[in-house]
């Protein structure tokens, strides 16, 4: 058992308490809808449903409540592990358009929006990621892994294998898509976006 306690909620709990007054109380509100399961303050806006498979390298786009369509990236797909056997790992980008129709889309690691997340391929089949364009070369993927808390050692990737070092980007193992949409509204009211 990992005895320092949860690194990410102790990280969290420290970027919290530096942000403002103002900004706290907003996530403060997010929080208690998130904790109601009140979606509709929080969840992705549907596009399209899609059934192509994803495959690493397509650049998709999702819809947060604020009506802007923003990029990312499958860094890795069809994988196989204890949350299932068809898992993707994403990137979503702090970078957007507000039409779908208008692509404008650079590969850039210095702005993310939210860290690796590992995902189900719902998100597409449901409607709320749309594939938009592929890129061949992702360049230095900066290096991530998922937490585990309640293990005797707390990195791993995503096929379950231990990690020895902290990897640069570290966030919880899958994500659903209201778990996915509370994360990225969290980030856009942090950054003033929302």
């Amino acid at each position: 058992m990992n005895n320092e306690g949860n690194i990410l909620a102790e990280q969290w709990k420290k970027r919290y308490e530096a942000l403002p007054p103002d900004i706290q109380k907003r996530l403060d509100d997010l929080s208690r809808h998130f904790d109601c399961g009140e979606s509709d303050y929080y969840k992705l806006q549907y596009i399209k449903k899609s059934y192509v498979l994803p495959e690493i390298g397509d650049v998709f786009v999702c819809k947060p409540i604020n009506n802007l369509y923003y990029y990312g990236v499958v860094l890795n797909a069809h994988i196989k592990n204890m949350i299932g056997d068809d898992m993707y790992v994403v990137l979503i980008f702090n970078s957007h358009s507000d039409s779908i129709d208008k692509i404008d889309f650079t590969l850039d690691y210095g702005n993310i929006l939210l860290e690796p997340q590992m995902i189900s391929r719902a998100l597409w089949t449901k409607g709320w990621f749309k594939n938009v364009m592929h890129i061949e070369d992702l360049s230095d993927v900066p290096s991530y892994g998922f937490y585990k808390y309640c293990y005797n050692h707390p990195y791993w990737d995503e096929y379950d294998n231990k990690i020895e070092k902290r990897p640069k980007h570290l966030t919880i193992g899958a994500t659903t898509v209201y778990g996915l949409g509370y994360g990225i509204t969290k980030e856009l009211i942090i950054r003033g976006q929302m």
